[in-house]
């Protein structure tokens, strides 16, 4: 949306395309340069939605997605479900869709990527949304039902319906609009109307997000599909982009115009009379091989036409237009790296082309992103220009007029289109909001959003009474509100951050604009008011989506996350900074999440963008960094408002851990992610009425620990295979709802608990800590049964793992008998083994099992065993680690971020290491970090401003055993200059 509203409202543009270390962090993570008055920031929003994923790397794995949900199917194999309770699953509660005020747009929705017509029926129509999934209307949009909920992905890209037989539908997935970069899924194909589907071409287009499509009229089995890539972080390569076609309705491609580094393909058109001639436009990052491509062998072969077209280094993005009833004359609408190039029109096939004069100042400031170029299937001088506004010109292009600005009755941010084949002047339009119709060229629009929920949310608060009503952050539809309708009402513009509700006063309600704007309601929201226009943390680096938090025991107490934690004693009139201290790591990291704990305003766990986590017992004046989280973006941290000694982490990207515990008030954690996939976790929640039951929210949908958080599983019944962004609960209601990056909101139906024993086993314990081969090890647990009818008496074994999955490869320690438990009934268990001599030193896992061989019923399957961590000592151990390769820059800077790498082995297990600092090359030592996991390998040093400068200083790693032989090694001489 355009910056003509709001203008109290500043963001920053955004800096990029930087490198090195601290130089990618950059990148992956820009900030404002200045603030200008803007209304919308797609680019700002997506790198929101990428980089989180990314860090500390510049890509994502294109298939991440695609394994996670396969290694989700591995482990619920592996590990019995819980029994669900009766009636128990997730039920949408809209928006479906929302409601656009002031603006009169009447019903809007999420984006749309892509839409079909059917050709013999109009009353049928598909649209592709940006992460929603397909969905289908039969009576011309008044209704809509979703088709892939549990297809691999839910963003889609184009979409086509075969002319041939129109129950044969082919869908690209992931979205070249920039929604998201690492859903692509191939193509889906359904042959009976879109009721089933199924998965094509994934080996190879993995790494892609498919942006255009078009089906062979005669035969629905040659499809020839426009692709759009991201890097195989894994192999380097590129090797997607381009034009791919199939002959055998999907069963194998084959790439027939490929693109090199970052490259794109944004359109695809083909001549109405000759369909064999196609023609294409590439877009590459600086490539010379930019341009406009013709096929006229149904695109088996491509020639790049160049004849006054500008040149291929200097084209972004290009988006094509065909004459239906004159294809000899075709429109090309040409973005540039730095500027718009304008129009341009061929009419001979392509061969040449001229500038369209007048078009030069229309794609104003987004064409990277919504961007369309349509022609009048009846008259060629008819054409229709989609970027923020949709643009019509009467005379091939010699004039255009704006049909939209000012218009009341429709959303900006046009993506794409469909004429209905039935009837050519009915126009379909896709855009931020949803799809709309016209009739009569562009006079009037019809809304055909029907009940869509396509929200994208960042946020969701509730009233502390009134269950009906909720306030939500979205992405590009504003802060919305619902008093129990499931058509929501926008209450702000633009892109909607954190969302709160003060519980002792509702009427008092706060949203945030992106970066350092927040807004406050003393309506219930109906009306807001800047909070923030003279504060000096407008100029702070923040995130895109910065957090703020209330003190839930006096809720006129706020905290604002910058670079900095910021705090507000009066409902946030003024604002001071609790202590002038960075609590990143790099030079543009922000803070992601803070929490406070309930009861203890002093104790304060803060996380950030750049993997760090800090932890303050004085109310925010002194931090202590807490190194027990990976180096990845912290999406959040809790403490539990019944025991703020508990504490949870979560953290996105890939290849660690997702869920950290905290047993101590913060300062310690541990990885419980052993029972998840490997895929982000958004967002945690602790249930407010019973603190041994937690929910995820994860790039994957939901999952469910009911052993505190120990061990989890998939909870998505109702649930779309979608994103889950925030998680909110409400113990004097009894509410849970779930916030979706693309489904709108769901509310957890709480179902009934049938009669059945729950076998629980709890506070496992090894006596010693640190085992011995050879030697007694005492193992102490409690099993209660936590349903509702009596238990039998159970077997119980305990058991040696590596991976606290119970199985085969485990090693049976110790076997008993417990006893019979009526329902709330626990009992202490106690068994002395001796650990077999064959048994190597290492780190293990000690778990115990009760009812392994599941002899009697049990409501929940999963929490009837637990699995603690277990160091395994070998008597005779003498052999310490090893350390190499610690290596260091030849010249480092004050102020700046140094990256130490080394390698750390040993012939059973690294259990610790430290790093410490040398001014004297080598003479003394000071630490710079200590009590490091075993298995880092890596360590970001922010140098000093005051160091100074030095000849000759050093880095020197002590890695210890479970046995306690230490190793050490040093790096190589720098300067400090």
């Amino acid at each position: 949306m355009l910056a003509v509203l709001l203008l109290f409202l500043g963001i920053g543009w955004l800096s990029r395309e930087q490198t090195g270390t601290a130089e990618r962090t950059r990148r992956i993570f820009p900030q404002p340069a200045a603030q200008i008055d803007r209304f919308d920031d797609p680019e700002g929003r997506e790198e929101w939605f990428f980089a989180q994923r990314a860090y500390p790397f510049e890509s994502i794995p294109g298939d991440a997605r695609f394994r996670a949900l396969e290694e989700a199917r591995i482990l619920a194999a592996r590990r019995p479900q819980p029994l669900a309770l009766e009636g128990e699953e997730w039920r949408s509660v809209g928006p479906s869709p929302a409601i656009a005020m002031p603006y009169q747009w009447g019903r809007v929705s999420g984006r749309i990527s892509g839409i079909a017509v059917h050709p013999r029926d109009s009353q049928t129509i598909y649209i592709a949304s940006a992460t929603g999934g397909v969905w289908r209307t039969r009576n011309g949009g008044d209704v809509w039902e979703p088709l892939t909920d549990n297809q691999p992905t839910l963003t889609a890209g184009a979409i086509g319906i075969s002319l041939a037989d129109p129950d044969i539908i082919y869908v690209g997935t992931g979205d070249a609009n920039h929604s998201n970069r690492y859903y692509g899924a191939g193509v889906l194909k359904s042959t009976d109307g879109g009721d089933s589907w199924t998965q094509l071409g994934f080996a190879q287009l993995k790494y892609s997000t498919v942006s255009k499509l078009l089906i062979d009229n005669k035969n629905p089995d040659r499809v020839v599909i426009g692709v759009a890539t991201s890097r195989d972080p894994e192999s380097g390569q590129f090797n997607s982009a381009g034009i791919w076609l199939t002959t055998n309705g999907g069963v194998s491609w084959r790439q027939t115009l490929p693109l090199g580094p970052d490259g794109a393909i944004y359109d695809l058109v083909r001549d109405r009379f000759e369909p064999n001639v196609m023609y294409t436009a590439a877009s590459l990052r600086g490539g010379s091989s930019n341009g406009i491509y013709k096929s006229t062998d149904a695109g088996l072969t491509w020639t790049r036409l160049e004849q006054g077209l500008p040149p291929g280094a200097d084209i972004r993005r290009i988006s094509l237009g065909i004459s239906a009833s004159a294809p000899s004359v075709l429109y090309a609408s040409i973005l540039g790296n730095i500027r718009y190039y304008g129009v341009y029109k061929s009419t001979d096939n392509g061969a040449s082309w001229a500038l369209l004069p007048s078009s030069t100042t229309y794609c104003t400031s987004q064409c990277w992103y919504d961007h369309f170029l349509a022609v009048d299937p009846t008259d060629p001088q008819t054409v229709f220009l989609g970027e923020v506004d949709l643009l019509k010109s009467n005379d091939g292009g010699t004039s255009w007029n704006n049909l939209v600005f000012g218009v009341a009755e429709i959303h900006p941010d046009y993506h794409c289109y469909a004429f209905d084949p039935q009837d050519p002047k009915t126009m379909y339009l896709g855009n931020d909001g949803g799809i709309y119709l016209t009739r009569d060229g562009g006079r009037t629009f019809q809304n055909l959003n029907g009940n869509l929920t396509l929200t994208m949310h960042t946020s969701l608060a509730l009233h502390p009474t009134d269950p009906a009503v909720m306030i939500a952050g979205t992405q590009d539809n504003g802060t919305l509100k619902t008093d129990g309708s499931k058509v929501w009402r926008q209450v702000t513009f633009g892109d909607g951050g954190t969302t709160l509700i003060d519980p002792q006063d509702p009427q008092k309600v706060y949203t945030t604009y992106v970066f350092t704007n927040i807004l406050k309601s003393n309506t219930a929201g109906e009306s807001f008011f800047d909070l923030t226009s003279e504060q000096t943390f407008k100029r702070d680096r923040s995130s895109f989506y910065a957090p703020l938090v209330m003190n839930s025991d006096n809720p006129n107490v706020l905290y604002f996350g910058t670079f900095r934690v910021w705090r507000s004693v009066n409902g946030g009139a003024a604002w001071e900074p609790t202590a002038n201290v960075e609590l990143t790591q790099t030079p543009t990291g922000t803070i992601s999440t803070l929490a406070v704990a309930k009861g203890n305003p002093n104790l304060m766990l803060v996380g950030t963008n750049d993997g760090v986590l800090t932890r303050s017992t004085d109310g925010g004046a002194t931090f202590t960094r807490i190194f027990d989280v990976p180096n990845r973006f912290l999406t959040k941290v809790v403490f539990d408002e019944r025991n703020p000694k508990v504490a949870f982490v979560t953290c996105s990207g890939f290849g660690t851990g997702h869920v950290f515990k905290s047993q101590d008030g913060g300062a310690t954690f541990r990885n419980v992610s052993q029972t998840l996939p490997n895929i982000p976790v958004n967002t945690i929640l602790i249930d407010p009425t019973d603190s041994t039951t937690i929910y995820l929210g994860t790039d994957i949908g939901m999952y469910r620990s009911r052993d505190g958080g120990e061990t989890w599983t998939a909870f998505n019944q109702g649930l779309p295979n979608v994103i889950v962004t925030t998680l909110v609960a409400n113990a004097k209601t009894g509410v849970i709802r779930a916030a979706t990056y693309g489904r709108g909101v769901f509310e957890l139906v709480r179902g009934s608990q049938p009669s059945i024993p729950d076998i629980q086993v709890e506070n496992v314990r090894g006596e010693p800590a640190t085992a011995a081969a050879g030697r007694p090890l005492t193992i102490s647990w409690g099993t209660r049964n936590g349903g509702t009818k009596a238990a039998g008496a159970t077997k119980q074994i305990c058991v040696l793992s590596k991976d606290q999955i119970f199985d085969q490869t485990d090693l049976v320690l110790a076997t008993t008998q417990g006893k019979p438990l009526e329902p709330g009934q626990i009992q202490a268990l106690t068994v002395t083994t001796t650990l077999a001599a064959t048994v190597t030193g290492g780190a293990y896992f000690l778990g115990v099992v009760a009812d392994p061989d599941r002899q009697s019923e049990d409501l929940n399957r999963d929490n009837n065993q637990r699995f603690v961590p277990l160091t395994v000592e070998t008597r005779g151990d003498t052999q310490p680690p090893v350390v190499t390769a610690v290596t260091v820059p030849k010249t480092v800077k004050p102020g700046t971020e140094v990256v130490v790498n080394w390698l750390a082995t040993d012939n059973l297990v690294v259990a610790a290491q430290d790093i410490y600092l040398s001014l004297d090359n080598g003479q003394t030592f000071q630490p710079l970090a200590t009590g490091l996991p075993g298995t880092r390998q890596t360590f970001s040093w922010n140098v000093p401003e005051t160091i100074g400068k030095v000849k000759a200083g050093r880095i020197r790693i002590t890695a210890q055993d479970a046995a306690g032989n230490a190793g050490r090694g040093d790096s190589n001489p720098f300067k400090v200059k």
